[in-house]
């Protein structure tokens, strides 16, 4: 399994459920080694010893699953209780060594007999070293009549010099419903065995949406000359006004801004893939559509040449996607090399897009509630981590008493104003390509008219200041759940992260700039636990925090008065 980890992902990365026999896995080998993207970051594994045996299950991240041990009969067999939404399944893999005699098939029964009084929905799966095509009256088929199992495996899987054989089946209960099953072409340099595969119509997972539809700005097919006209020309004042409330005054921007904003920057529907491998194209994703066309056409019609059309394209796409990963990773590293030399900024980029995982997805596929129910709609799953982010966010403050500041000096700043120009030079630092706030003004919009713009920007931070209010809107973000580690089901496994408006955080920014110029005016000095620094040019912040002496000149055989401002 050690070097056949891109093979296997290769070859079955599409399917919900990955199961392997004969891994050769010991303690030495850890789970980071034998990861596959997409799946749980700890696949559950029994392994023997690096020179055989050993089994191995992979389950997908937007499914959930939990060992049943209760259940385990041997060294090498390894139950697993997969939930879905509306009803369980029991996945058993089980890899058996020829040597193994009846008691093993007397602990295996029994297994199965508990596995179905759970459950009526059981899959065995593994290689039990028993001949389906010759070996009928083995003890096997007689424990399947009796719990009302049947193999769907009916090609060889196994095949040498001499004889070919099929030691690998499926067995699935009565209640199952398999609507396709068949045998998986191996390349013969990895291993002598076939793989096999199932398709099951009455289990289904959560819904993921892996694959979405979302509308983005074409920034690309601005106009933005237009949009820095319309803006430009506009009397702010006229919606922007000391008689409105603050909240009033914002939503008149908001509204107006985004008005121009769609007139001059047109939008297009894109389909968003995040779990698509970094290294998928659209000649892939054709072939893929193909395969699964084919896939589906041979499931209707039930008939021999459409199968093997099938398999063809299904083989065709399993190529496909080696080379490409190949191809990919190969003009990355030239790339890689290219922009080591001179281009930091694209190199680090460009490693970021390589280590990123589709694990990394922000889908939570099902949380438990306060009767340790799993919750699966999404309108239920943002309830509960609402009153969770609620619950560690909330102060209580009803015994607390604001702390007193002693009067320090008798200076103060009468006049505090933010002009456009100071807001100009904060919109034309904003990072481009961050995600926008709740009010959906990105800062690419706000970059690109910072020269027309921060004139009611401007207008709206001083009335601010002025009413002494702050903008509901402002304080409205988009809360994302970050998973930290642990339980993916249990709320309490996630911390909130919030996106605000870009316009609220350029706010604090033009305050500060503002102050900064009021001290270099009236040359205040300003100082710092490490130092005194005279310019704004060697920066007002240090550690945390930025002091501002505000009694005039300082001397060094002095004590100086200072406001501290967090």
């Amino acid at each position: 399994m050690r070097n056949k980890v891109d093979y296997v992902e290769n070859i079955s990365n599409e399917a919900d459920v990955i199961c392997l026999t004969e891994t050769h896995l010991d303690e030495n080998i850890k789970n980071e080694d034998i990861l596959i993207e997409g799946y749980n970051r700890d696949p559950y594994r029994k392994d023997r010893n690096s020179s055989g045996g050993g089994i191995i299950i992979y389950i997908s991240k937007f499914i959930q699953a939990k060992p049943r041990p209760d259940l385990d009969f041997d060294n090498e067999a390894l139950w697993l209780e997969i939930t879905f939404p509306s009803n369980k399944l029991l996945l058993c893999v089980v890899y058996r060594q020829p040597s193994n005699n009846n008691t093993f098939w007397d602990k295996f029964h029994e297994s199965i007999e508990n596995a179905m009084s759970y459950t009526p929905n059981v899959v065995i799966t593994g290689d039990v070293n028993v001949d389906f095509l010759t070996g009928h009256s083995h003890k096997i088929f007689d424990i399947m009549r009796l719990n009302g199992l049947k193999n769907v495996i009916n090609e060889p899987t196994r095949f040498c010099a001499t004889r070919q054989s099929l030691l690998d089946p499926i067995l699935v209960s009565d209640s199952c419903d398999v609507y396709d099953s068949h045998v998986i072409q191996i390349d013969r340099t990895y291993s002598d065995h076939d793989g096999t595969i199932i398709f099951l119509n009455n289990l289904t997972r959560s819904q993921n949406n892996t694959t979405y539809k979302r509308m983005i700005w074409d920034y690309r097919n601005a106009d933005f000359d237009k949009c820095n006209e319309l803006i430009a020309t506009f009397d702010w004042e006229s919606i922007i006004n000391a008689e409105n409330s603050m909240d009033q005054n914002c939503k008149n921007f908001t509204n107006k801004f985004l008005e121009y904003i769609n007139d001059c920057i047109p939008q297009k529907e894109v389909t968003i893939r995040p779990n698509d491998k970094i290294w998928f194209n659209s000649d892939l994703r054709r072939e893929i559509r193909k395969r699964d066309r084919l896939h589906k056409q041979a499931r209707k019609s039930n008939s021999i040449p459409d199968l093997n059309k099938y398999k063809k394209q299904r083989n065709n796409v399993n190529n496909l996607k080696r080379n490409t990963k190949d191809q990919f990773y190969l003009n990355a590293n030239s790339l890689l090399d290219e922009f080591a030399s001179g281009n930091s900024k694209s190199y680090w980029s460009l490693m970021k897009k390589l280590a990123k995982t589709s694990g990394n997805s922000t889908h939570i596929t099902q949380l438990k509630n306060e009767n340790d129910e799993l919750v699966t709609e999404n309108y239920d799953k943002a309830c509960l981590l609402n009153k969770y982010f609620c619950s560690i966010s909330t102060i209580n403050e009803n015994n607390d008493k604001s702390p007193e500041f002693l009067t320090r000096s008798n200076s103060k700043i009468d006049i505090f104003f933010i002009n456009s120009n100071q807001v100009i030079d904060i919109l034309q630092t904003l990072k481009l390509g961050k995600a926008s706030g709740n009010d959906s003004i990105s800062h690419q919009m706000l970059k690109k008219t910072s020269y027309t713009v921060s004139v009611p920007l401007a207008l709206l931070f001083n009335l601010s200041f002025e009413k002494a209010e702050f903008p509901s809107q402002w304080k409205t973000a988009i809360v994302m759940p970050l998973f930290k580690t642990g339980d993916k089901s249990l709320v309490s496994n996630y911390r909130p992260i919030s996106l605000l408006s870009a316009v609220v955080q350029a706010f604090p920014v033009a305050t500060a700039l503002a102050y900064s110029e009021i001290i270099s005016e009236e040359k205040i000095v300003i100082t710092a636990s490490n130092g005194i620094f005279k310019t704004p040019a060697d920066g007002w912040i240090k550690e945390g925090r930025t002091y501002f002496v505000i009694e005039g000149k300082l001397r060094q055989d002095c004590p100086s008065n200072f406001v501290t401002l967090e």
